[in-house]
């Protein structure tokens, strides 16, 4: 196999070539990306006797820009504070949270689809799954020890075998804290729930979670192949992601009722990769070391893309919001002259030159 060619050299790049580890890295960035938007809405039903209000904002002051009747659905962006923010033609507006509910035929599908349900709220009890981001975290810097104890050499033994189970302890923790949590994974990067100062820390030690589960899971897979001898080409696996977005994503607007088949050819495309995982691992390495491998594969490639997906929604409202400030910055930041009224960077009416560093007094009239 491919990697089988770059194990003679000491660090990550040895066991994926530079040019697979950026495409990889790419399908993984337009996966997030594509898949994203499709997350934003969710389909709710309305519960109430004749009809309700929509509003242009959330406050019963608001006025009245349309009603839906019982029975009708709305697409939701977002519930706080009582109120819900919906879609309506191509702006938005707000309804009572109070009278909407689930819509029944969605969560049905979503659950037929995938052939069960990813809900495990019933596993939260009376509280929440908050506290589950400080064993993950605590997890996670143990990761960040072992990868630092690797340096550019593969680890061997009793270490490899720590370092599988800590990465795959992680793994398991972030599947259930997701399926717990649902839309409110994110809570700790909402400025409402935790304030800002909270949200830019929070935000920082998000990416640098991710970032150290990426290189964790490749590291590992290099690792496993080290240690039993067994090399394996993974791409199948991980390009298999990518293919089943952008195949659901053509199905759901141009084909609808073929959706269904997704699921199932992105689950064949996973059974084929173990199962070409235990054939390279197992002859030489025994059935335990091969389903430790697959395990790795399995849990790291899901819950990686899972908190990858999430850590990409929040960097793409952080580049939009720092380029609408930038825009802002310098749109307000240029100077004009008292002289002849020219704006810095543009032409001096003074000076009857162009002025090419905004920072620069050409005719010292600025005020």
């Amino acid at each position: 196999m491919f990697v089988k060619y770059y194990v003679g050299f000491r660090n990550v790049s040895s066991l994926i070539p530079a040019n697979s580890m950026r495409t990889i890295f790419f399908i993984f960035f337009v996966w997030c990306c594509a898949v994203f938007p499709s997350l934003a809405q969710e389909r709710y039903e309305v519960d109430v006797d004749s009809y309700l209000n929509i509003r242009s904002a959330p406050d019963t002051s608001a006025p009245v820009v349309g009603t839906i009747s019982r029975g009708g659905t709305l697409e939701v962006y977002e519930i706080k504070d009582g109120w819900a923010k919906v879609k309506l033609d191509d702006s938005v507006a707000y309804v009572s949270a109070d009278y909407l509910r689930k819509a029944e035929q969605e969560a049905a599908e979503a659950e037929d689809a995938s052939g069960f349900s990813w809900d495990l709220s019933f596993l939260k009890g009376g509280g929440d799954a908050k506290w589950m981001i400080f064993p993950i975290l605590g997890l996670s810097i143990w990761l960040f020890v072992l990868r630092w104890m690797r340096g550019d050499s593969s680890l061997t033994d009793g270490m490899h075998l720590q370092h599988g189970w800590v990465f795959l302890g992680v793994c398991a923790l972030e599947l259930v804290y997701v399926g717990m949590m649902g839309s409110d994974t994110i809570w700790f990067c909402q400025p409402d729930t935790v304030g800002w100062l909270w949200t830019i820390v929070d935000f920082v030690l998000f990416g640098i979670v991710v970032y150290n589960q990426i290189l964790n899971f490749f590291y590992l897979l290099g690792d496993v192949q080290y240690n039993t001898g067994g090399y394996f080409d993974f791409r199948w696996g991980l390009y298999s992601w990518a293919g089943a977005v952008i195949l659901g994503i053509a199905l759901g607007i141009f084909f609808p009722v073929a959706l269904p088949a997704v699921p199932i050819a992105l689950l064949v495309c996973q059974v084929v990769q173990l199962v070409l995982i235990y054939r390279a691992v197992a002859p030489s390495a025994g059935v335990g070391n091969a389903l430790f491998a697959m395990g790795i594969y399995l849990l790291g490639s899901l819950a990686t893309i899972l908190i990858l997906m999430h850590f990409v929604a929040l960097l793409i409202i952080v580049l939009i919001g720092y380029f609408v400030l930038s825009l802002f910055a310098n749109s307000s930041s240029s100077r004009s002259c008292a002289s002849c009224y020219h704006l810095s960077g543009g032409y001096c009416n003074y000076r009857c030159k162009t002025i090419y560093n905004p920072h620069r007094h050409i005719c010292n009239h600025y005020r």
